[in-house]
């Protein structure tokens, strides 16, 4: 088990938006929404999906378990806690909420970033 802090979740974030600032993600193959494993390519594919699996213990057997590779974050990371695979600050739970919304309007990484940091900002 591994715990997210706001703190981690925004540095794991930042590294994968670094360089990506002006990245518009497409869901990968046939995939109607955000897949945070790329089936295809063997690989992380969203922003979360990318620095969940760069940072922890996740594997790609995490995010394909149950249907929860085209998921909504919230339940992914529910999921994630309810399995006792990890646990979440609430500040990071609602920034890991805030980027993934972001990016699955078609927004630029970085201004999900953005958007992240401006919803946790506003949690208690």
């Amino acid at each position: 088990m591994f715990h997210i802090s706001y703190e981690d979740a925004y540095r794991w974030v930042s590294d994968v938006v670094k360089g990506n600032e002006d990245y518009v993600y497409q869901p990968p193959g046939d995939a109607v929404s955000c897949s945070y494993w790329d089936v295809e390519e063997n690989q992380p594919s969203c922003l979360i999906g990318r620095a969940l699996y760069e940072n922890t213990s996740l594997t790609a057997e995490d995010f394909l378990a149950n249907g929860w590779n085209q998921s909504i974050i919230g339940h992914f990371l529910t999921y994630l806690r309810d399995e006792g695979k990890a646990t979440f600050d609430r500040k990071a739970m609602v920034f890991m909420r805030a980027v993934q919304f972001r990016q699955d309007t078609e927004e630029t990484w970085g201004d999900s970033l953005k958007y992240g940091v401006a919803a946790a900002n506003l949690t208690n």
